[in-house]
């Protein structure tokens, strides 16, 4: 009969693969020119986050070593050789399942083992090639061109869509600088930060693929209504206050609490113009896609305070850390201020910071 402690070793030996096979995900991601290659890069990921998150919830379930082994029988580490490549983990599990499918004992192992046999192979084509060095900043199309103006403006007493021109750069400027940029930022988020635990890893791909869906929708939406890509000029705001972060708290601060749950707000406004303008799908569409900027902002409260805690830091220096950083990259900590503060609770900001707005709205 199998050992525990082999099942143990071979989820640990998927699990590194999985890892790497993410990292090559997001090396793909970066050094990928083109707006379709990229939202193809990150559309891609939905098979193996399907299997990050039920490796890593399965391994969550399994007792440590001492539980699981005999007092005078020691874990065996080469029970199960570790393999590498997707495609040889997948045939392991094809072994181990006539092992496991002739004991009641083992049927917890059975549904996972079986989507292993079925995914992992569907992971070897993308992931085999060997590992690069990734540049610093993404690349991009050289159809595209760069500008430090935004192609698009908000005017006083208008809204962004009384202006068909004003909009499609709007348009534009969300698909380039706000979701191409973020998938990037996340993908350095993974490769910089290889030491994060599983979950981290499997948060920030998750947002990889949201942003990859929101583009394609964005991109869609655009070409239909008129937009040719290149006709606007992309800017790299985003990517660049990204990148003046220090450190991963840092940029947690600036793309999770800065950018993305203060995007929140940006986006509720729009979808209500496009409400009023009759533009019922575009509103709702525009609702979906703020649910998933608002499980960002949770993901990026989950990990500042995973940091925080890791690292003894106080809410206070974490709240300093904010303030530098919103007058670093100029956004404010808060937005305009119009959230409800029960809409940021929802969204994991801590009692501590919430007290905060409050009283730095109350000075101003």
């Amino acid at each position: 009969m199998l050992r525990m402690e082999a099942i143990k070793r071979y989820y640990s030996d998927v699990d590194a693969c999985l890892r790497t096979c993410l990292q090559r995900h997001c090396q793909q991601l970066v050094a990928a020119p083109s707006i379709d290659e990229k939202i193809a890069i990150g559309l891609a990921l939905d098979g193996l986050l399907q299997l990050f998150g039920a490796v890593g919830a399965r391994r969550s379930q399994i007792a440590t070593d001492e539980i699981i082994s005999l007092p005078d029988m020691p874990v065996i580490a080469a029970a199960i050789m570790p393999e590498q490549g997707p495609a040889a983990l997948a045939a392991r599990a094809r072994t181990l399942l006539p092992a496991l499918s002739s004991a009641i004992l083992f049927a917890p192992e059975m549904p996972l083992m079986a989507l292993l046999v079925e995914k992992m192979p569907l992971l070897e084509q993308r992931h085999a090639a060997g590992d690069s060095t990734p540049p610093r900043q993404p690349a991009r199309d050289a159809a595209l061109h760069w500008s430090a103006d935004k192609p698009f403006r908000f005017v006083e007493g208008r809204g962004i869509l009384d202006d068909d021109a004003n909009y499609l750069g709007f348009l534009f400027y969300v698909l380039v600088d706000v979701e191409i940029s973020a998938m990037e930022i996340c993908a350095y988020m993974i490769l910089d930060n290889p030491d994060m635990p599983a979950a981290f890893m499997g948060d920030m791909g998750r947002q990889i693929w949201d942003e990859a869906r929101h583009a394609s929708y964005i991109q869609a939406l655009y070409l239909e209504r008129g937009g040719i890509i290149g006709a606007f000029p992309y800017t790299n705001t985003v990517l660049e206050r990204f990148m003046s972060a220090d450190n991963l708290l840092d940029g947690l601060i600036v793309q999770q609490l800065l950018q993305e749950a203060n995007a929140v707000e940006t986006n509720l406004n729009l979808a209500a113009q496009l409400q009023r303008a009759a533009r019922e799908e575009e509103a709702l569409s525009f609702l979906v896609i703020n649910n998933d900027e608002a499980l960002h902002a949770r993901i990026g409260n989950r990990w500042l305070h995973y940091l925080a805690q890791r690292d003894g830091l106080s809410e206070e220096h974490v709240f300093a850390q904010m303030l530098r950083l919103s007058k670093k990259v100029g956004m404010p900590v808060f937005g305009t201020g119009g959230w409800r503060d029960t809409l940021r609770s929802d969204i994991g900001f801590p009692t501590w910071l919430i007290e905060k707005k409050k009283m730095l709205l109350s000075l101003t």
